[in-house]
């Protein structure tokens, strides 16, 4: 499950900030890309065309019976959830060598209350060789694999409820019907990237390829123990550059061996820019680029070569955090840099704002916002949970006088430095202390990102 403390993009943001009055909600510190999957659906995905296929509704409740699935079919199967323990069965037929998309559309708007599917893939064996609950980045709880076959043959989707399948008192969804849908990753199309294998250095890098909103999608294969996969990032503008890494394993997307590292360097691949050294415990790098072209490498941990090495990561160029502005004066409580928070289209008891900040060896960084009647405030800033050298990152909110009001620091853990919708005595000014113990040696990357937020608590 990916830790809710990420730099969530906006589709997730508008989601979150629409929960009015959730006194335990985290403030975002990104301002907005868009979803890094939220352009990765069937027709960029390059599904063919075709018939629909018959409704399973119930009648499929083992392997034996499994729904026949057409690959590529502009229509999926529809079911239901109809029974408390129910779980439905679809079968399709694979060859070797493909990348397959299976999905569930059940319940897009993240509606409380409604099915949320978790789908389980099988191979002819009924062995179990990939999961997922929610896709990732999370934009609701319909389910998604990006899967590469290496053996041709028939293979089986299981679809079940969350309540099911974390043994919670199970629950049936009979008016809620969800699509499920499996199709042939099409490689060829703008927007999709496959690892061509053209060696390991600077010199081989290819060209990352993004869809007209931004996204993009990435798959590659790690051929030896010391395989290393380059591609080239260009930017026209600052923004954010964001690699998310799909989880391995047969409880997720299905690889026999996760990517190990991914980092971001200049074209010469002499400075790192910013850096994830492990990837199964931190799974987004998204560092903050300048116009230009960079190279985004990423490795295989060491270890034997597994049957099926392949990694599926979802890449984004988007919209970065307004940039600090005040360096030269905000580095002392007297005069912070003011920070407007602003209520989201649809809102009226939250409003937020957000900074991207510079914090080179020794820095200290303030931030103030103004804080109405009856508001809470909260605040989140993340750097080295994204890539970037800073360490020890942490967080103050204190009243106008300097007085510690809350704190918090970053640890992988935690990802991110987070305070919590803290109760302030009057409205005013409030400010933010922002600090870092230290710099990593090899990372040059000195940003970090914030978003602070004042709420009105709900009534209890």
């Amino acid at each position: 499950m990916m830790n809710a403390w990420k730099w969530m993009p906006v589709l997730v943001l508008a989601s979150a900030l629409a929960a009015c009055g959730d006194d335990d909600a985290t403030p975002m510190t990104d301002a907005g890309p868009a979803d890094a999957g939220a352009d990765l659906g069937h027709p960029d995905l390059g599904h063919d065309a075709g018939p629909p296929d018959a409704g399973a509704l119930d009648t499929n409740n083992s392997f034996a019976d499994a729904v026949t699935l057409t690959l590529g079919a502009a229509t999926g199967a529809m079911d239901t959830i109809g029974a408390i323990d129910d779980k439905d069965y679809f079968k399709f037929e694979a060859t070797a060598d493909q990348w397959i998309t299976l999905s569930t559309t059940a319940n897009p708007d993240d509606v409380s209350g409604m099915v949320d599917t978790v789908i389980t893939l099988y191979d002819a064996s009924m062995v179990q060789v990939a999961e997922n609950d929610d896709a990732l980045p999370r934009a609701s709880t319909d389910s998604e694999i990006i899967y590469h076959v290496i053996t041709a043959g028939t293979y089986y989707v299981e679809v079940q409820d969350f309540s099911d399948w974390v043994n919670m008192s199970p629950e049936a969804h009979p008016a809620d019907v969800y699509e499920v849908n499996v199709g042939e990753l099409n490689i060829a199309a703008t927007g999709i990237t496959q690892d061509p294998e053209l060696g390991n250095d600077a010199a081989s890098a290819a060209p990352l390829e993004f869809f007209t909103s931004g996204a993009g999608l990435l798959v590659g294969m790690f051929e030896n123990v010391a395989d290393v996969d380059v591609y080239t990032v260009t930017t026209t503008e600052t923004q954010i550059f964001q690699a998310t890494f799909m989880p391995a394993g047969d409880t997720g997307y299905g690889s026999t061996t996760p990517a190990g590292a991914a980092w971001v360097t200049n074209m010469a691949g002499t400075e790192i820019l910013a850096r994830l050294s492990d990837l199964s415990v931190l799974n987004e790098l998204s560092p903050s680029l300048a116009a230009g072209s960079y190279l985004l490498w990423i490795n295989r941990p060491a270890g034997t070569v597994g049957a099926n090495d392949f990694y599926v990561t979802k890449v984004l160029r988007g919209t970065e955090n307004p940039a600090e502005l005040e360096e030269a004066t905000n580095g002392v409580l007297a005069t912070p840099e003011f920070i407007p928070l602003t209520a989201p289209a649809g809102t009226t008891d939250i409003r937020s704002g957000f900074v991207l900040a510079q914090l080179p060896a020794g820095d200290t960084d303030y931030y103030s916002i103004d804080v109405l009647a009856g508001e809470q405030v909260s605040g989140a800033c993340g750097a080295e949970t994204s890539g970037s050298g800073l360490r020890g990152l942490s967080l103050a909110l204190l009243d106008s006088t300097g007085a510690s009001l809350a704190t918090a620091t970053e640890t992988t853990a935690d990802s991110g430095a987070v305070i919590r919708a803290t109760t302030v005595t009057a409205p005013g000014t409030y400010i933010f202390r922002l600090t870092a113990a230290s710099q990593d040696a090899t990372v040059t990357g000195s940003w970090a990102r914030c978003g602070f937020r004042a709420i009105v608590p709900a009534a209890p």
